[in-house]
């Protein structure tokens, strides 16, 4: 490999420079395909605030705990040639400087060293700016999956809500019937009457409501930011991982005598694992278990009570919406169900009945809590133009790259944002699985066409049903650029997970990425879901007609209803008041100038 070629892309993390390089690990296979790597020291800068002339070893002891540390290279000149060709090694050590000797970490080890190290402030940034995939068993970021729920909860309909949601699997696998001693769930009295443990810190939590009332969150919580439950993941035996491939199986099928409902998408039964898992380690937290958690869990004769606590500490103590709270319930109906129906549908416990009367009244507390959301625009909130300034900003910067790298991430930035900003944006997953070939067809006459015409081609496809659609023009040539200089082949996701052009990149890296392409090119670091939001505020407040309105929420693939709501149209509210509010500003000035003149004058 050509040692100008080993710059894969550059980022800064809390004002340290990092860098990916493509290199083949030579001690392994000389002939083997390139993997991605970055500097140990610059790791230690970020993470340990060590500088080279201060490092500790902080990093080496790191990748020791983690099992990993035979997977980084050292290098030295005595390498050459056999770990690496002379140009490699004079291009990687003039990066360091004057050193006689430095070492590299694969981005695939870094991953499980960060998975020990923890998620804060300073992971967070090594990862964002390395652009690589988060540790599995991170919380997740705020992204599209998770927020846009929120604000679209009538457009479930493919999410299978609490009522549909008994899901399981064809496999006969072996649950636990155990109950009493033998069951997970200690069987003490609780402060609320019903059994559930003996222990303090499974008091109800407290809360601050009008006059004390502990049955709503606190106004002023629910005003602060969101913020994410920091649990210890649980460790996932054998037995809880069959018990969750039966039961995504089991989701899945395209038909099944034992389920309410319809087969699931692979996004919703992707989501039911994390929130059941979730639940488990809060579980853990909370001293509730006295062994290794199962499925059986949500048959449990206290799983209502549990989950009812746990639903009040996510609302009460973290800020999360009564809508999240309203799809956890969902996927917990769907686990109950599922457990149900392996006993032969003898739901002995009742089970079933709590957790979807749960769920029932989280989701009648969504209506009405979103009738009374007035979003207001985030601080960093980009109206429609100013996205097109950034697009057009990314694309003049373009002009400056000299590198083959540099080309082919500018040329990827102007196309995410062409993708973003040249016609309605689609929903983030929509443009995040973009799969030549598949969602994305060349068609004859050179152009594009967006091919979403499989069952569950995305979040609402069971509402909108199949769609194939031009890409507009203007995108085109961006398009050919980009997969001709990233080498995309047929098959190939084109924004697709770090040196793995099979599988489409994680939604919560998607999410960074298009944040540091904004930052780079416009200094905001702009969500990918709120160029949607950002749309339609441009299209609602603007002079278009409803036809244009319309057709937008059908390329958007979202509801009318869901394209005027506050959390999408940023400012409906004054729209929808200024013409009266200017007739009685108007008339109210009739009668008041004679008197400003006045005033102004003495």
């Amino acid at each position: 490999m050509a040692a100008a070629s080993l710059l894969v892309r550059r980022g800064v993390a809390l004002g340290v420079d990092v860098a990916v390089v493509q290199l083949v690990d030579r001690r392994q296979d000389p002939s083997g395909d390139a993997q991605e790597w970055t500097f140990q020291r610059d790791v230690e800068a970020v993470l340990y605030g060590n500088g080279y002339a201060q490092t500790t070893g902080a990093v080496y002891r790191l990748l020791q705990r983690s099992g990993v540390v035979r997977d980084s290279l050292a290098l030295k000149k005595a390498c050459v040639p056999q770990i690496v060709t002379q140009d490699e090694f004079d291009w990687l050590r003039g990066r360091m400087g004057d050193v006689r000797s430095f070492t590299l970490i694969p981005l695939v080890a870094l991953r499980a060293a960060l998975s020990v190290f923890g998620c804060d402030e300073r992971s967070e940034a090594l990862v964002a700016a390395l652009e690589m995939e988060r540790p599995p068993d991170w919380p997740e970021v705020e992204e599209e999956g998770e927020e846009e729920n929120d604000d679209e909860e009538e457009e479930g309909g493919d999410e299978d809500e609490g009522g549909n949601g008994g899901e399981g699997g064809d496999e006969d696998e072996g649950g636990d019937d155990s109950q009493g001693d033998g069951d997970p769930v200690d069987d003490v009295s609780g402060s609320d009457g019903v059994s559930i443990a003996d222990t303090e810190v499974m008091d109800e939590p407290e809360v601050v409501g009008d006059d004390g009332d502990a049955g709503e969150p606190s106004p002023a919580l629910h005003a602060a930011k969101r913020q994410h439950v920091d649990l210890e993941p649980i460790t996932i035996t054998p037995k809880l991982e069959a018990e969750l491939t039966a039961f995504d199986a089991y989701r899945a099928a395209l038909i099944n005598q034992s389920r309410d409902g319809g087969a699931s998408a692979t996004a919703t039964r992707n989501q039911d694992r994390s929130h059941i898992l979730r639940f488990f380690a809060w579980l853990v937290n909370q001293k509730l278990l006295k062994r290794d958690a199962t499925l059986t869990l949500f048959a449990h004769q206290f799983i209502g009570t549990a989950v009812e606590r746990y639903v009040k500490d996510l609302l009460h103590q973290h800020a999360r919406t009564w809508a999240y709270a309203a799809r956890l319930l969902s996927s917990f109906v769907a686990a109950a169900r599922f457990v149900v129906a392996q006993r032969g549908g003898q739901d002995a416990n009742g089970a079933i009945a709590k957790l979807t009367a749960l769920h029932s009244q989280s989701t009648q507390q969504a209506r009405t809590e979103s009738k009374f959301s007035l979003a207001k625009k985030p601080a960093g909130f980009l109206d429609w133009d100013a996205v097109q300034r950034v697009r057009a900003a990314a694309e003049t910067g373009l002009l400056a790259a000299k590198t083959d790298a540099a080309k082919l991430k500018g040329v990827r930035d102007v196309t995410v944002l062409r993708l973003l900003a040249d016609q309605p944006p689609d929903r983030v997953g929509v443009t995040r699985t973009l799969q030549l070939g598949s969602t994305l067809k060349r068609k004859d006459d050179g152009s594009y066409e967006l091919d979403l015409s499989q069952p569950g081609a995305h979040k609402t496809a069971a509402i909108f049903g199949a769609t194939r659609t031009t890409i507009n023009a203007s995108i085109t040539q961006w398009l050919d650029r980009y997969i001709k200089l990233a080498g995309i082949q047929d098959g190939g996701f084109l924004f697709h997970a770090p040196g793995n052009p099979q599988a489409a990149a994680s939604p919560s890296t998607w999410t960074e990425r298009v944040k540091a392409i904004f930052a780079r090119h416009g200094d905001v670091a702009f969500c990918p879901k709120d160029t949607r939001s950002s749309f339609i505020t441009f299209l609602r407040s603007g002079d278009h007609d409803d036809e244009a309105v319309k057709a937008a929420a059908i390329a958007m693939r979202h509801s009318s209803k869901t394209a005027a709501s506050a959390a999408y149209d940023k400012g409906a509210s004054d729209r929808r008041v200024s013409a009266a509010m200017k007739v009685a500003a108007d008339h109210s000035a009739k009668f008041t100038a004679g008197a400003s003149s006045s005033t102004d004058s003495q």
